[in-house]
């Protein structure tokens, strides 16, 4: 290789890198598609937030419907005494409180001393009176998520329960 090709060699090999450099300068300097990127990255992460916001009210909402049912099923188990044993029509109740024939209700009914502490229904506390009769009812259902998200299972079982006084 003579003195005259290695010299437009480099001289080539020069000006490709100065034209790269140059290129790369001007796409530093270009501010047009920045917008775009941003707005995507922006909408995407609303877009998850809102949708999980949703999941998520879905799931408060959830819980407060099923607290109005197991009141509800303690208000119609305290109306009479043969009520508060009357578990299908404390169910019932409940069910349609909640506008949901699938959910799971149990009831009793229960006599809870002042003093604290379970006894016999007809039986009297340690007082010498008589104890206080109480319905309790436990409702229960599931709540499956629209997404699945890390950490949180895909559904929640949720309970409520109410524990009212018969007079």
């Amino acid at each position: 290789m003579d003195l005259g090709q290695r010299h437009k060699t480099r001289k080539t090999a020069g000006t490709a890198m100065r034209r790269i450099a140059r290129g790369i300068g001007v796409m530093r300097r270009a501010r047009s598609g920045s917008l775009s990127v941003e707005m995507a990255l922006a909408v995407t992460f609303l877009l998850v937030l809102a949708v999980g916001s949703y999941d998520f009210g879905r799931f408060a909402m959830a819980k407060a419907s099923l607290s109005s049912a197991s009141r509800a099923g303690a208000i119609y188990g305290i109306q009479d005494l043969s009520t508060s044993t009357d578990a299908a029509g404390i169910a019932q109740a409940a069910r349609v409180d909640a506008g949901d024939g699938a959910l799971s209700v149990s009831s009793r009914q229960v006599c809870i001393c002042a003093a604290g502490g379970e006894v016999p229904c007809g039986g009297a506390c340690g007082d010498g009176l008589p104890a206080p009769v109480y319905v309790e009812v436990t409702v229960q259902d599931t709540l499956d998520f629209m997404f699945s998200y890390p950490g949180v299972p895909q559904s929640i079982s949720l309970s409520s329960t109410n524990q009212l006084r018969y007079r």
